[in-house]
């Protein structure tokens, strides 16, 4: 299959990706950097963000690494107001932070609460905001059935 090198590019935007440490939110950091786009690696993981901002600096992007809980709306909060004030402005967050539960979900009970807390808060978390033209556009990426 021929690539197509003329999708979509990112020039001067500036995106947070929850969960952006590993998997599927870090493959979409780095192709974001890729297409031009400043990235904001959001994480609980810090040390696994920051391996992955690394990443894309050594290959010509930009981005940083910010340790999020997207439960914490305080800290939801600090993450937007920093960029605010350090990038002036904020295009796109994609909400792809999520914990999975291996085996049968039928039976979820108690342990499936921090599942459930993530998957409901990521959502509201960031999409508050609220940039100078208005809100950033989102992509709420879920593995839910």
């Amino acid at each position: 299959m021929k690539r197509n090198e003329s999708l979509r590019t990112f020039e001067g935007a500036v995106a947070i990706v929850t969960g952006g440490a590993s998997g599927i939110g870090r493959a979409l950091a780095e192709a974001l950097a890729r297409r031009g786009a400043r990235v904001v690696v959001a994480d609980l993981q810090a040390e696994l963000a920051e391996e992955a901002a690394a990443r894309i600096r050594a290959n010509g992007g930009q981005a940083t690494a910010e340790e999020l809980d997207v439960t914490d709306f305080p800290a939801t909060n600090r993450l937007v107001e920093n960029l605010f004030q350090t990038g002036g402005r904020l295009d796109y967050i994609f909400n792809n932070a999520g914990i999975g539960i291996i085996g049968e979900t039928g039976h979820r009970g108690v342990a499936a609460e921090p599942t459930v807390a993530v998957e409901r808060r990521r959502r509201f978390g960031l999409q508050r905001f609220k940039t100078p033209a208005g809100r950033p556009r989102r992509l709420n990426l879920s593995l839910e059935p």
